[in-house]
């Protein structure tokens, strides 16, 4: 049975906006109370990321083929990748590194749950 992918997508989403902003706050070199705005929009998603953590792990485990393109196409628009994603048997370069990114950000998204389930205890 499906369990669909918006859990998951909720926790990509705060990832993303969490590494952004501290890619903003570090563009100077240097990290100052000044750059706690940049933090507004990731503690926004915070709330929605962890609300229903217990789900995100099932959907890791249940994603279908359709699913996983869907998490490709979410994160290519998250890093700005615009590209048409053809049916042939060699995808382009973008598409393979959109395919990583989407890896990196699950493993991330992982470890957050991980931290997140020690610290509820």
């Amino acid at each position: 049975m499906a369990t669909g992918i918006k859990e998951t997508k909720e926790l990509l989403r705060f990832v993303f906006s969490l590494a952004n902003a501290v890619k903003q706050s570090m563009a100077d070199g240097s990290l100052t109370l000044w750059d706690a705005k940049n933090f507004v929009e990731p503690l926004s998603l915070l709330v929605d990321a962890v609300d229903n953590l217990d789900q995100i792990l099932p959907e890791l485990k249940d994603l279908d083929d359709q699913e996983i393109s869907e998490l490709v196409g979410f994160v290519m628009n998250e890093l700005g990748v615009e590209i048409k994603i053809p049916n042939i048997p060699n995808p382009p370069e973008e598409l393979e590194v959109a395919k990583e990114q989407v890896l990196q950000a699950i493993d991330t998204g992982k470890a957050v749950l991980q931290m997140v389930n020690l610290i509820k205890g």
